[in-house]
């Protein structure tokens, strides 16, 4: 069952992690491959709102952007998306 907290940030989390994608350029399966080499459908999955990284792939994505993991957690404006 899918708490609530996880419905209301899925939208969030999946808008930043697209963001971030976005920003670098990357394909879903070049971050795919930068996070612990996972299949692009995860990528999707988590762009789709569908599901969540998991805690080593939130640190992973971190790594791979140059963001905290806590950014990913966070709604921003279009001017702050990029900050």
């Amino acid at each position: 069952m899918t708490s609530p907290m996880t419905k209301d940030l899925a939208p969030i989390v999946a808008k930043n992690i697209k963001a971030a994608r976005a920003d670098l350029g990357l394909t879903q399966r070049q971050l795919a491959d930068a996070v612990n080499g996972l299949d692009a459908l995860a990528v999707s999955r988590w762009e789709r709102g569908v599901s969540l990284p998991s805690r080593d792939n939130f640190q992973a994505l971190a790594a791979v952007t140059g963001r905290e993991v806590a950014w990913f957690y966070t709604e921003h404006t279009t001017e702050s998306a990029a900050a």
